[in-house]
């Protein structure tokens, strides 16, 4: 497949036409040359060869020949050749189903006629009232606006979920077929919106955002950027055509981000800059792309972004997760501590710092980013799992499991919640390492054993919230007057209840004993099985490994005579 992007014709021909030329056209008749009307320099009228004008033109005096191809030529025939939505959708063809296309172009024809009906039947007479029309029809045919993980207008006219891009785009492409001088503008890299123009008057015009007309004003409170970056027509202005394909392409490249195709997003980002050299976020996006590749350029891409607007704290932050990611831990705490200097309640820093600093060893500092960042932004289920997945690198799996069910309680379907929940099921809470002494009664004397013993517990969220359920291996010696002796006991079926939420535990267990007993001469076989109970007390270090102790008594069943005692320390991992 073709990897530049000029235009959705050009790109839609290399997908009918795999062998052709495209910088000199296309054999439609398959004649073995290229006739004056297959030849795109035939179509040139500024001397830029093979520019979007040109493959228009192209389409235009070849449209029986192409119509007929199907796909965009023939699902997009009710749009303008010109419109871009073309683009956006010719892009998003590279990863989404052609049916889900097909059906996005028939939203978008559905939602046009509709607008034209309404636009016939109550003639508003203002361009604040045509334009709120569009939304009134988004409304009513069903679609709500929610802050999307994915950058995929396809996907979000399929659920009828749109975010500030995807309103803005469906709205450009309507006004675009009703000849309204409607473009799209950014505040900032966070955001978009609509704006009419007067076209006599470029100083005459309004912002729609989502149905509400806002001021300039409005946005430079919400969305506080770099005065330079609004001077150069960065942010605040209307983009022009190359813009909005540069916005295009780096949807594009987010959206094979998000899917960990870092190379070909990469590649998307190297078109969107050379449409629009000077926007901060492009540079940003393609440097966190590289560094996800371990390319040590990413920190160019990245220091131009703050060279652009050293104002920002998402460049820092961008920075710091890409030394993260290449290895420069002090080096990215900085960048980290820059960002949060800036802006001291951003979560998404917040969460990013709490990560490094569980890399750096200091637990005490990640959870209190972590706990910082949860408390600004409650039910971000990101940075939820985040501190889940450090509480697992300490084996904390009541914390963990909390914070993955809160996590799965607000949103069922995030995407690595399955991986975590599998985590959670199949790893132990703990393994136990650990000696102790038993005092018990044998032939109406008392021994005391040392004991040496191996555990193993695993976490029972399928059957009760908080118990875990575990087993023991455990051996002894004892010195019974001039006799040895030696015991193994088995215990398969242990459960744990926590009496508090953190450290300590009751405990009650059933399990089998081999009791070897006398000397080489006259040795002596007891087996039963026995019933224990006793009390666990871990410690809180922030360590994966803890101290701990323990004290149970252990009674023969079924006859239940006198209890050993013991008491012990373990190692727990």
């Amino acid at each position: 497949m073709d990897s530049s992007f000029t235009s959705w014709i050009r790109s839609e021909l290399a997908k009918a036409f795999p062998r052709s030329d495209l910088t000199q056209g296309v054999d439609l008749n398959d004649n073995g040359r290229l006739e004056e009307n297959e030849r795109i320099d035939f179509f040139d009228k500024n001397g830029t060869v093979g520019d979007a004008a040109d493959w228009r033109a192209f389409l235009k005096g070849n449209e029986p020949f192409l119509r007929p191809l199907g796909g965009p030529f023939q699902w997009g025939a009710f749009l303008k050749a010109d419109n871009p939505i073309h683009d956006l959708f010719s892009l998003e063809s590279r990863l989404e189903n052609p049916d889900d296309i097909r059906k996005a172009y028939e939203q978008i024809q559905s939602l046009l006629e509709e607008v034209k009906g309404r636009l016939m039947k109550e003639q508003p007479s203002t361009p604040k009232e045509k334009m709120k029309v569009i939304y009134d029809v988004l409304a009513q045919s069903g679609y709500t606006y929610i802050e999307r993980k994915d950058s995929s207008l396809t996907q979000a006219l399929r659920e009828k979920c749109l975010d500030c891009d995807g309103s803005s785009f469906i709205t450009l492409a309507i006004a675009h077929e009703l000849d309204w001088p409607v473009g799209v503008v950014l505040p900032n890299y966070k955001h978009m919106f609509n704006r009419w123009t007067n076209s006599e008057d470029p100083s005459d015009f309004f912002n729609m955002d989502v149905g509400k007309s806002l001021p300039n004003s409005s946005y430079k409170q919400s969305f506080p950027t770099s005065s330079e970056l609004i001077e150069k027509g960065i942010y605040l202005k209307t983009l022009d055509e190359k813009g909005v394909l540069s916005i295009f392409l780096y949807n594009h490249s987010c959206e094979l981000n998000r899917r960990a195709r870092y190379q070909e997003a990469a590649a998307f980002l190297d078109q969107a800059i050379l449409l629009s050299p000077e926007t901060p976020v492009f540079f940003a996006k393609r440097g966190l792309n590289k560094a996800a590749l371990g390319d040590q350029e990413a920190l160019a891409d990245l220091d131009r972004a703050i060279e652009l607007d050293p104002s920002d704290a998402s460049w820092y932050n961008n920075r710091g997760k890409a030394k993260h990611k290449l290895g420069d831990l002090p080096g990215s705490l900085q960048d980290y501590e820059r960002a949060l200097a800036i802006e001291p309640m951003d979560h998404i820093i917040l969460n990013n710092c709490a990560l490094l600093k569980a890399d750096m060893g200091d637990f005490k500092g990640s959870f209190e980013n972590f706990q910082r960042a949860i408390f600004l932004k409650p039910g971000v289920t990101e940075v939820m799992i985040n501190r889940a997945s450090i509480y697992l690198k300490l084996r904390k799996m009541r914390e963990a499991r909390r914070d993955v069910e809160d996590a799965v309680a607000i949103d069922p379907n995030e995407t690595n919640l399955l991986s975590l929940n599998i985590l959670r099921f199949l790893n132990p809470e703990r393994v136990d390492l650990g000696v102790s002494a038993r005092l018990r009664r044998s032939g109406g004397e008392r021994h005391i054993d040392g004991r040496l013993y191996l555990g193993w517990l695993m976490n029972l969220q399928r059957i009760t919230t908080d118990s875990s359920l575990g087993a023991r291996l455990e051996a002894g010696y004892g010195r019974d007057g001039s006799h040895d002796s030696v015991d193994v006991s088995v215990e398969p079926t242990w459960l744990y209840y926590p009496v508090d939420s953190e450290t300590l535990d009751l405990g009650l267990g059933i399990g089998y004993n081999f009791l070897l007993s006398g000397d080489s001469k006259s040795a002596v076989l007891e087996e039963g099985a026995f019933l224990r109970y006793g009390l666990r007390f871990t410690g809180t270090l922030d360590s994966p490994w803890k101290l701990g102790g323990t004290v149970y008594a252990q009674q023969s069943i079924p006859d239940f005579g006198p209890p050993a005692v013991g008491v012990g320390f373990y190692l727990s991992y």
